[in-house]
C-alpha cells in the first residue's frame, strides 16, 4: 500500500538549496558527536548514539518525508534545550547550539515556501477525495490517543513535583529557568498539538513530529520514563502511510467543511 500523501518529487516541493543546507547541518552536527564520541568518557556510547541519529534524520530531511520536516526542527530544539557535549566540549556546545538555531531558522524558511505541508498538498490534489479505510483512521486516532497520553504523563509529573520543587528549582543543566515551569509549557504544548492534529491541523501534525526529540528532555525533567518511549511510538506511528493517510483525510474533511459554510445559503 502506498502513501498519498507521500512528499516526493512529484509533489509541489522539490529539494531546494534551503532543504541541502538544512540536510547538511545535520551531517555537521553527527560529524562533530561522532568525533567527541572517541574520546573517553561515560557518555561516549550515547554521544555515538546522537550522531548516528543525526546522520539519519539527515537522510529523512533529504528524501522529503512530510514528516521529516517536524524530526529536524525536533531535533533542533532539543540541541538548544539540552546542550548534551557541555562538560566536555564548551566549544563544541557553542558550535551544535549556533548551527542549530539556524537550521531552525532554514527550517522555518523551507515551510514558508510550502515545504512539507499536508496543505501545500492538498492544495494541488486534483483527485477526487478519496475516504480512508478504517486501518488508516485507527491508526491515526492510535497516534492522537498516543500524543494526549504524552500530555497527560508530562502533566503529571507537574502535579508529582510542583510540591516538592515549588518555583524556585530551576533546570540543572540551564540553571536559571524553573523545572517546574517548564514542564508545565512543555505538557500544554504536547496537549495543544495533540487537540490540533486531531482536528486536522497541518501545524499540529508537525508540531506533535518536533515534540518526539523533545520528549528526552521531558523524560528528564520530570523523571517519567514512559514520556520518552510513547514519543519513539508515536514517530513510528506518524511515519507510516496509514497514519499519513488517516491525518490527511482529517484535513481535506475540515477544509470541505469550511467550503461549504462559506457557500451562501438560498
Amino acid at each position: 500500500m502506498g502513501c498519498e500523501v507521500q512528499l516526493s518529487v512529484e509533489q509541489p516541493y522539490f529539494r531546494t538549496d534551503y532543504v541541502l543546507l538544512a540536510s547538511l547541518i545535520h551531517v555537521v552536527r553527527a560529524i562533530i558527536f561522532i568525533a567527541l564520541s572517541l574520546i573517553p568518557s561515560y557518555v561516549s556510547s550515547a554521544l555515538a548514539g546522537i550522531g548516528f541519529i543525526e546522520f539519519v534524520a539527515a537522510w529523512w530531511l533529504w528524501s522529503l518525508k512530510v514528516e521529516s520536516w517536524g524530526v529536524s526542527m525536533g531535533v533542533s530544539v532539543f540541541h538548544i534545550l539540552f546542550p548534551a557535549t557541555l562538560g566536555i566540549s564548551p566549544i563544541a556546545t557553542a558550535i551544535i547550539v549556533l548551527v542549530s538555531l539556524v537550521q531552525s531558522l532554514i527550517l522555518g524558511i523551507i515551510r514558508q515556501n510550502g515545504g512539507y505541508s499536508f496543505e501545500r498538498i492538498a492544495s494541488v490534489d486534483n483527485r477526487e477525495p478519496k475516504n480512508p479505510g478504517t486501518l488508516q483512521k485507527n491508526v491515526f486516532s492510535l497516534a492522537v490517543v498516543a500524543q494526549l497520553l504524552k500530555a497527560f504523563f508530562v502533566l503529571l509529573g507537574f502535579v508529582m513535583f510542583y510540591p516538592v520543587l515549588g518555583l524556585d528549582e530551576p533546570i540543572p543543566w540551564i540553571g536559571f529557568f524553573p523545572v517546574i515551569i517548564a514542564i508545565l509549557i512543555l505538557g500544554v504544548i504536547d496537549l495543544v498539538a495533540g487537540l490540533a492534529m486531531y482536528l486536522g491541523r497541518d501545524w499540529g501534525f508537525q508540531l506533535t513530529v518536533i515534540m518526539v526529540p523533545v520528549s528526552f528532555v521531558e523524560t528528564m525533567i520530570t523523571l517519567l520514563a514512559p514520556i520518552f518511549l510513547i514519543g519513539v511510538w508515536i514517530l513510528l506511528l506518524l511515519n507510516t502511510c496509514l497514519a499519513k493517510d488517516g491525518f490527511y483525510y482529517k484535513l481535506i474533511q475540515r477544509k470541505q467543511h469550511i467550503v461549504l459554510e462559506a457557500i451562501p445559503k438560498k
